[in-house]
C-alpha cells in the first residue's frame, strides 16, 4: 500500500499488508490469561531420564520433518553450489541413515559457465496422508514432491524458465500441508503461495514489502484455520485465514531493545494457555529470543531471552514444552509454557542450529549447521561437466535428537478475572465496502483499522485518504501521494487497497510531539472520528479520476492505556522474570559411518533433457542445441524453439549476458536509456550490455529494444564482446555490399573470425534482420572461437 504517515516517528513508512481484518467479536469474548496464579511452579527436566544424541547428517543441512505414520526422519540440504545436495532419510529410533537421493539433474548457469548441479533441496515437510515429502527449490525457483519409500520424484514445478514467462514461484522457503483445505503453501519473495495437492495450481498471497523494498516471510504454523507467519523485514506476525486465503490481521513482535531490529522467524501456539509463542532472531544479540501474545488480541504478554540469534520453534501442546532454536550457539531452548521461564538448554551442535521438528512420542530432531565432520565422503554430489551422480568430499553437518523428561509443576489454575477481547465495530459505506476497528482507542497505541470491498470504477484497488476529526488533527511531517502533499490538509495516512479492495491499516495515537493536538484533546473519555476517503486520489494514466466516491467513518473513544507489571510486583506474578534451575544437556555423539549407496529420484536425467520439436530439419539444429545446452536460450514453453523468428535488440542483449555466463550484476536504479524502463523485460541485461561498453544506443538516447537486430549491428556486438580487438580491414572487398556500411571493419573481422560466411553470392547482407536459428550459430561459432565476452568498457 502506499506509504503511510507515521504519526509517532514522524516519517514515512512502507505499506503494512493485505486483507480484510476480521473482527467478528462484539461485546466480551473471554481467554485464559498467559500468567497463572503466583502459586504455579515450573516444571523441571530429570536429567538422568533425558536422552539426548547427536549423530551425521548430510552436507549444508537446511530442514528437517519427521512422518509419525513411518517413524523416520527426513533432512534436505544443499552446498552452496548445489553441487551436492541431497534429500536424506533416517530410521527414527536408530537415526541411521537409510538412503541418500541422487537428486534430479538440471543445466545451471550459462554460456561460458553453464554444467550441470542437481534440483537442490532447502525447505522440507512430510504429507503422511499421502506417503510424500515435499521439498522447496529455493535457488530453481521451484517446489517438488518424492515418495517416502523410494525417494522417486513424483511431481515438481521446476522449468528451465522459458522465454516470456517468470518463475511461478519465486525464491520458495518453507513448505506445509494443510489437508482441511487440501493444500500445500510455501513462502517466497513477496507472496505466500498455495498449491493444490490434487491439481497442483498455484495461488498466491501478496505480502507487502517494507519502507526498503524488502520482504522475508518465514516459517509458517499451521493452527485450525488460521496460518501464522512471521515476517522479518517488517517485524510482524500475519495472521491469515485458510478457508479465504487472505490476511485476515497482523500483530507487531515486541522489541526488549528499542531500536535494534527484531527479526521474527518462527511461532507456536500454546493451547492451555491460549497464546502466541514467536520467535526472533534480534540483531547483534539484542532482542533474540521468545516473545509471548494472547492468541486472539495480539496483546504482547511476556518476554522470554534466548540465546543470541534465536530461530525455529516446535511445541508439544501434551506436555506444555515449547523448544527453540538459537543459531549462532548451537543450543536449543526448552520452554516450560506453564510458568513461560527456560528449564533446559541443549547443547545440540557447536553452532547452527538451525531447523527442529517433533516426533511421534514428544522427541525433537534439530537440524544443525555445525560442521560436524571436517571432511566426509558423499555419494550424491553431481559432476558439473557430465551431470552424473559422482563421489565428493564435504563438510558434513549434525542432527541431534532429543528425549527430554520432566517432573511434573503444580497444575495451572485459571485465573477468576479472565481478560476481554477489545470491543469492535464496524460500518458500511453506501456502495457496501466495510470498515472494522475497535470502538476504544487506548492512549500511545496504534488505532487498527481494516476495509473490505473498496474497489475503484474498474474493479482494482481504492486509494483512501484517512483522517481523524474530520481533518482537525493535522501530522507534523509530510503525507504525500502522487507527487502531492496532503499533511497539511489534515490527512494523516494515505491508504492503498489490494485488488480485492480490502486493507489493514495502522495509524499512530496521535498526540503533541506528532501532530498538533494540545493537551487534554485526546484524552481518556474523549470522543472521537476516524474517517476514510476515496474517490479524489487515484487517477489513470491520463490524469482522469477512476475511483469510487465513496467515506466510511468510525468512532472511537479514548481508553487508558494497558497497563504494565508493577515495577514492585512479585516475582511469581512475572513468569517471565521468575528464575529457575536450568538444566544443561549434553548429547552423546556418534562417530561418522558413511552413506548408503545413492538413490536416483530421476534416473533419466528429464530435467536437463532439450528436446525443441520444431528444429529437426533445421540446417542449425546442432547448433540451436549447443547454445541450449549452455542455458542461453530455453526456448518456449510449448516445446519449440521458433526458429525463423527475428531477434529484437531487447532479446539479444539477454544472450549476450548468458553468453558472458550471466555475471553478477546489480542494474541502476535509473536507466542508462530513455525508451527502457526498469520494469521492462530485459531491463537488467540491457544495462549490463551498456555498462560494458557493448552497445552505446542511438545518439537520442534510446536503445529501441523492440526493433530486430540487424546483421551488421550483430557484426558489432560480437566485435565489442571480444574486446574492440586491434584490426586492420586487410580485405574491404570481401563482401560485395558493405564497403560503404559504418560496420565494415566489424563485419570483415567477423569474417576473419569464421563466425561469419555471408552468401554464396559474396554478399554479407548486412541491413537483414537476422533469425533465431542464424543467432545460434554465430553464438555458437564465436564460443568455439572466444573464451570469454568483455565484461568492462573497452578502450
Amino acid at each position: 500500500m502506499a506509504p503511510l504517515f507515521n504519526l509517532t516517528q514522524g516519517k514515512t513508512l512502507k505499506g503494512i499488508t493485505i486483507g480484510a481484518l476480521s473482527l467478528s467479536m462484539i461485546g466480551a469474548s473471554f481467554t485464559m490469561p498467559a500468567s497463572f496464579a503466583a502459586e504455579n511452579s515450573a516444571q523441571k527436566i530429570d536429567t538422568e531420564k533425558t536422552l539426548a544424541k547427536q549423530i551425521q547428517g548430510i552436507a549444508g543441512q537446511y530442514q528437517i520433518a519427521h512422518s509419525k505414520n513411518n517413524n523416520k526422519v527426513f533432512v534436505a540440504g544443499s552446498d552452496r553450489t548445489m553441487g551436492a545436495s541431497t534429500l536424506a532419510r533416517l530410521d527414527a529410533t536408530s537415526m541411521k541413515v537409510e538412503a541418500v537421493a541422487g537428486l534430479p539433474v538440471t543445466r545451471s548457469g550459462t554460456g561460458y559457465e553453464a554444467g550441470y548441479s542437481s534440483l537442490a533441496a532447502f525447505g522440507i515437510t512430510v504429507d503422511d496422508v499421502n506417503n510424500t515429502v515435499w521439498v522447496t527449490n529455493t535457488r530453481n525457483d521451484s517446489v517438488s514432491v518424492y515418495d517416502q519409500n523410494t525417494l522417486k520424484l513424483l511431481w515438481t514445478n521446476y522449468t528451465p524458465g522459458y522465454e516470456g514467462t517468470e518463475a511461478e514461484i519465486e525464491h520458495p522457503r518453507d513448505v506445509k500441508i494443510d489437508h482441511a483445505t487440501g493444500k500445500a503453501y510455501v513462502t517466497g519473495r513477496y507472496y505466500i503461495s498455495s498449491i493444490d495437492l490434487k491439481t497442483h495450481e498455484v495461488k498466491k498471497l501478496r505480502i507487502d514489502p517494507d519502507a526498503s523494498g524488502r520482504v522475508s516471510p518465514m516459517n509458517m504454523n499451521i493452527d485450525g484455520d488460521k496460518m501464522y507467519v512471521p515476517v522479518r523485514s517488517s517485524d510482524t506476525v500475519k495472521i491469515i485465514d485458510l478457508k479465504s486465503f487472505s490476511v485476515e490481521k497482523e500483530y507487531k513482535v515486541h522489541a526488549d531493545v528499542a531500536g535494534k531490529e527484531v527479526r521474527p522467524s518462527d511461532s507456536v501456539v500454546d493451547h492451555s494457555t491460549n497464546e502466541l509463542y514467536v520467535s526472533s532472531q534480534g540483531l547483534d544479540g539484542a532482542n533474540s529470543g521468545v516473545t509471548v501474545y494472547d492468541l486472539n488480541t495480539g496483546e504482547y504478554k511476556k518476554s522470554i531471552p534466548f540465546g543470541e540469534q534465536a530461530l525455529a520453534m516446535v511445541n508439544d501442546d501434551e506436555r506444555d514444552l515449547v523448544y527453540v532454536t538459537d543459531f549462532k550457539t548451537g543450543k536449543v531452548g526448552v520452554i516450560d509454557t506453564r510458568s513461560s521461564q527456560v528449564i533446559g538448554e541443549v547443547q545440540a551442535g557447536a553452532k547452527g542450529a538451525n531447523d527442529i521438528t517433533i516426533g511421534a512420542e514428544g522427541e525433537v530432531y534439530v537440524a544443525n549447521k555445525d560442521g560436524y565432520v571436517a571432511e566426509a565422503t558423499v555419494p550424491y554430489a553431481v559432476d558439473r561437466a557430465t551431470g552424473d551422480y559422482t563421489n565428493s568430499t564435504q563438510s558434513v553437518d549434525s542432527i541431534t535428537k532429543v528425549k527430554v523428561s520432566t517432573t511434573e509443576g503444580e497444575a495451572p489454575k485459571p485465573d477468576p478475572k479472565p481478560t476481554p477481547a477489545p470491543e469492535t465495530q464496524t460500518v458500511t459505506a453506501d456502495d457496501g465496502a466495510s470498515l472494522s476497528g475497535v470502538k476504544v482507542a487506548r492512549v500511545g497505541q496504534e488505532i487498527v483499522v481494516s476495509g473490505s470491498g473498496w474497489k475503484d470504477k474498474n474493479g482494482g484497488g481504492s486509494v483512501a485518504a484517512v483522517k481523524l476529526d474530520g481533518g482537525a488533527v493535522v501530522p507534523r511531517g509530510q503525507v504525500s501521494y502522487g507527487g502531492k502533499e496532503y499533511g497539511s490538509r489534515g490527512v494523516v495516512a494515505v491508504v492503498e487497497a489490494d485488488d480485492a479492495g480490502n486493507f489493514v491499516a495502522r495509524i499512530p495515537f496521535p498526540s503533541a510531539d506528532n501532530s498538533n493536538v494540545k493537551g487534554s484533546d485526546w484524552g481518556v473519555g474523549s470522543k472521537h472520528t476516524v474517517t476514510f476517503l476515496s474517490g479524489s486520489l487515484k487517477v489513470d494514466g491520463g490524469g482522469k479520476k477512476v475511483d469510487v466516491v465513496r467515506s466510511a467513518e468510525l468512532e472511537v473513544t479514548v481508553g487508558e492505556a494497558a497497563a504494565a507489571p508493577a515495577a514492585d510486583a512479585p516475582k511469581a506474578d512475572n513468569a517471565a522474570d521468575a528464575k529457575t534451575e536450568v538444566a544443561k544437556i549434553t548429547p552423546r555423539q556418534a562417530k561418522f559411518e558413511g552413506y548408503p549407496p545413492v538413490t536416483p529420484t530421476d534416473p533419466d536425467k528429464s530435467l536437463a533433457k532439450v528436446n525443441f520439436k520444431d528444429i529437426d530439419s533445421n540446417p542449425f539444429k546442432a547448433e540451436i542445441n549447443f547454445i541450449a545446452e549452455k542455458g542461453i536460450t530455453t526456448g518456449w514453453s510449448d516445446g519449440t524453439y521458433r526458429p525463423g523468428d527475428k531477434i529484437e535488440r531487447g532479446a539479444m542483449a539477454a544472450y549476450l549476458y548468458r553468453l558472458a555466463g550471466s555475471p553478477r550484476y546489480e542494474a541502476p536504479a535509473e536507466s542508462p536509456f530513455k525508451d527502457v524502463k526498469t520494469t521492462d523485460p530485459f531491463y537488467k541485461e540491457i544495462a549490463w550490455l551498456q555498462s560494458t561498453g557493448i552497445t552505446t544506443g542511438w545518439s537520442d538516447g534510446t536503445f529501441r529494444p523492440n526493433e530486430t537486430v540487424n546483421r551488421d549491428a550483430m557484426a558489432a556486438f560480437f566485435y565489442r564482446a571480444a574486446g574492440s580487438p586491434e584490426y586492420t580491414n586487410a580485405n574491404p572487398a570481401k563482401f560485395s555490399d558493405v564497403q560503404d556500411n559504418p560496420f565494415a571493419k566489424e563485419i570483415a573481422w567477423l569474417e576473419e573470425q569464421g563466425i561469419t560466411t555471408g552468401w554464396p553470392d559474396g554478399t554479407f547482407r548486412p541491413g537483414q534482420a537476422i533469425d533465431r536459428d542464424a543467432m545460434a550459430a554465430f553464438i555458437a561459432r564465436y564460443m568455439k572461437k572466444f573464451d570469454h565476452v568483455q565484461t568492462v568498457p573497452a578502450h
